[in-house]
């Protein structure tokens, strides 16, 4: 059985995320998704690795940027 693996996005006081991408650790952009309508963000097609997730709020001029590992 397949099993899908999500990413979930912390979001405060109802912001809607207008973009997430996702980089590896040598800067290269490995996922760009617009317009997201959840919170969860699928990751299965990611290798196991250190990544960083970039998320850009349509009310924030400034993303929100954090480090994941994909096991």
């Amino acid at each position: 059985m397949y099993k899908r693996q999500l990413l979930n996005i912390q979001v405060q006081n109802n912001q809607k995320i207008e973009t997430v991408q996702i980089f590896d650790l040598t800067g290269k952009m490995v996922s760009n998704k617009q317009e997201v309508q959840s919170n969860a963000i699928g990751i299965s097609e990611l290798t196991p690795g250190a990544y960083i997730v970039s998320v850009k709020f349509e009310d924030s001029d400034a993303p929100y940027n954090k480090m994941f590992i994909k096991r």
